[in-house]
């Protein structure tokens, strides 16, 4: 079955962008995978994953954090996990546009 998208709010209220894996049968089980902070809900992993679970009748949610691939929301990994992504005109850079 293919899955099945929809947007859900974080707790700042951000439109986070998911996908749910469904197997074609009952479920027995439900698995949340929650990917590296600078990977998506389309990593290949992911999506193998989900499939396979899915096969063995567990659904599986995968999302985009905030900030990230659909999701809405600002991610801040320019000032977190060693980003070397910079924001323009932001004094603490030295970009000036």
């Amino acid at each position: 079955m293919p899955a099945e998208r929809f947007d859900f709010p974080n707790a700042k209220g951000e439109q986070l962008a998911a996908l749910l894996d469904r197997p074609d049968g009952p479920i027995r089980a439900v698995a949340l995978f929650a990917h590296c902070f600078t990977c998506g809900k389309n990593n290949l992993a992911a999506v193998r994953i989900g499939r396979a679970l899915a096969r063995a009748g567990i659904g599986m949610l995968r999302f985009d954090f905030a900030g990230l691939g659909a999701s809405g929301g600002d991610s801040g990994l320019e000032y977190r996990c060693g980003q070397t992504r910079l924001r323009e005109n932001d004094p603490g850079t030295g970009l000036q546009h």
